[in-house]
């Protein structure tokens, strides 16, 4: 594996930092399992900003195994690195995504990959290649219960996806139901610092909350809170509170709440 080593442990961490201001993962929580997306700004890489090759993901666990897309030259073994090409994002020349799920891409056991090491680089080393970032990846384990949301934590901004195990439920009606629906509101506070309840999604997703089966007994459906509601002008949301139920509502859970992360 050729990448930036830093030796010396002051610089480890000022790499790790600087570079991380330029690498993200979307969401920023999710374990080797989760479909993530990549995104690398190459802006003052001199390099990649005058790159004329395609642009390669080069991803490892470090003291752990390497991704088989690992090839340098990439053009080399196309077969190899084919999955490892990013995508240069529409109309931004120095902006890369990929999208993949880490245990997959890798080729390793969720339980190897406890950190992801990345890089973007052109065809060869000698193309470009971006500093190494490194992100920590969760743990598979987890207390599953009747409602759960992926991310864990979230704000507005990222795609939130609900789930509802019915076999968790309380034990009733609710646990035979064969088509679940969710009622989803928002909570916020205005620019006095007031509360505001009760704010509605938007009529054309608010018609749209039929939950996916998944499997057995789970559901669920995706929300993007800072589009999907209707938030009053001057409004900063705070939380999102949800309810699981039959079509006409006459069988229903309780509401649960989930707090966005706080923005400073």
């Amino acid at each position: 594996m050729r990448k930036i080593l830093y030796t010396i442990i002051p610089l480890l961490f000022f790499g790790i930092v600087a570079h991380s201001q330029t690498v993200t993962i979307s969401p920023r929580n999710f374990t080797a399992v989760d479909e993530i997306t990549i995104t690398v700004d190459v802006t003052g890489n001199t390099a990649l900003e005058n790159l004329t090759t395609d642009a390669y993901l080069w991803l490892w666990v470090p003291g752990g195994p390497g991704a088989p897309s690992n090839v340098s030259p990439a053009a080399s073994n196309a077969n190899a690195t084919a999955q490892a090409k990013f995508t240069k994002v529409e109309g931004e020349e120095n902006l890369y995504t990929i999208t993949l799920v880490p245990a997959t891409f890798i080729g390793a056991s969720p339980a190897e990959i406890t950190q992801l090491g990345v890089i973007l680089k052109g065809n060869d080393w000698s193309n470009g290649q971006t500093a190494d970032a490194l992100f920590d990846v969760d743990p598979l384990e987890f207390v599953d219960r009747v409602n759960r949301t992926f991310p864990d934590d979230f704000v507005p901004e990222d795609v939130v996806t609900i789930f509802f195990n019915q076999a968790l439920a309380d034990a009733g009606p609710i646990q035979d139901i064969e088509q679940i629906y969710a009622t989803i509101t928002a909570t916020g506070v205005d620019e006095s610092g007031t509360e505001v309840a009760d704010i509605p999604l938007k009529n054309q997703y608010a018609e749209a909350l039929q939950m996916k089966h998944e499997v057995a007994q789970i559901y669920s459906t995706s929300i993007l809170p800072a589009v999907y509601f209707e938030v009053p002008a001057g409004v900063r949301l705070t939380a999102i509170s949800y309810s699981f139920h039959n079509q006409d509502g006459s069988i229903t859970t309780p509401t649960f709440t989930d707090e966005f992360l706080t923005q400073e």
